[in-house]
């Protein structure tokens, strides 16, 4: 009987997060290291206050886009207070992995602020 595998979440924040998980770590799960039973099972998920960032993405990916927002273009504080009190709905919605991998941008005003 083969060990279970260990989970690795990438969680995209932001668009440059959402952009990378989007881009690159979903090639990764349909490439050859995201088949080998050796590696942890990679699973991509996007958090975001904008679907602009997705481009459909969500249809087949977890995710999570801040309700009643449209972005934060750059400015940290226009989405913080929103973010801050969903921050447990965000975790239970999308649960970590046995590892996790945030990815964001430090000058964006979503990702900084996941």
């Amino acid at each position: 009987m083969a060990a279970k595998r260990p989970v690795l979440r990438v969680f995209g924040c932001g668009g440059m997060g959402v952009e990378f998980v989007r881009n690159h770590v979903t090639r990764m799960v349909t490439s050859e290291i995201g088949k080998t039973e050796a590696f942890a099972e990679i699973k991509p998920s996007m958090i975001d206050t904008s679907k602009a960032n997705m481009a459909g993405a969500e249809e087949t990916m977890e995710h999570y886009i801040l309700r009643g927002a449209d972005g934060s273009g750059k400015r940290r504080n226009t989405n913080y207070e929103a973010l801050k009190e969903r921050a447990n709905e965000i975790l239970q919605s999308i649960l970590p992995g046995d590892y996790n991998i945030v990815v964001h941008s430090a000058g964006g005003g979503s990702g900084s602020v996941l």
